[in-house]
């Protein structure tokens, strides 16, 4: 297929599939004639990837290079290669406070004992920290639930990770797991605030606090 083909195929224009060809994301095509060049379904399937991304990811264009030659690399196991693209589509905390060995070993040791078995990543270190600041803040009733979302989030990840197992293609794998990820926390928020919602009611079905002013 032509360029204009291929943009019509992904929706993306053509001078964002220049701008990918130029830095090198996407393969070039086969030159058939003096001006013109031709496209393939594998050049569709990669530009849906790097779309993903860039526009869903939010990954700047020197980690998507990098994480494509992750992709590429034979010798990255898939389990490797999903955690890798998991990483990068991490944005660490820039604030304190952040927490210190002590609070991240014993977030480690927690981690364990609900079966997780990689207590050594950056989403490790993000859960210690967001404890730490639960402490700092006199919050620790909010920390002490941590125990009950480390269990739903491991419940959660066998039902993300089911929706991939069907899927061979690499491309196509990566992709679904960028998209699952970042619309799939944005799917969980809404619907963890519509549950709010509902279960308040139950709890509070009349308001224990009186609120009325003085007479």
């Amino acid at each position: 297929m032509r360029i204009g083909e291929l943009s019509k195929d992904t929706g993306i224009p053509v001078p964002t599939i220049k701008y990918y060809l130029r830095e090198g994301l996407l393969p070039a095509g086969e030159r058939t004639h003096a001006n013109q060049v031709s496209y393939t379904a594998e050049h569709a399937r990669r530009l849906r990837l790097i779309r993903a991304m860039v526009q869903v990811g939010d990954l700047p264009i020197g980690t998507v290079r990098t994480m494509l030659a992750e992709i590429d690399s034979a010798e990255r196991p898939t389990d490797s290669m999903l955690g890798r693209l998991s990483g990068a589509l991490v944005a660490p905390r820039s604030h304190g406070p952040h927490a210190d060995e002590d609070e991240l070993a014993e977030t480690a040791a927690l981690l364990r004992r609900h079966g997780y078995t990689r207590t050594d990543s950056v989403h490790v270190q993000m859960i210690a920290d967001v404890l730490a600041m639960l402490r700092r803040l006199g919050r620790p009733e909010l920390a002490a639930i941590v125990d009950d979302y480390a269990d739903l989030a491991l419940r959660m990840a066998e039902t993300d990770l089911a929706t991939l197992t069907a899927l061979e293609d690499r491309d196509n794998l990566a992709e679904s797991m960028i998209i699952g990820s970042v619309l799939g926390e944005a799917l969980f928020a809404a619907l963890r605030r519509a549950a709010h919602a509902t279960v308040s009611g139950r709890v509070f079905p009349e308001d224990k606090f009186d609120t009325s002013p003085p007479s």
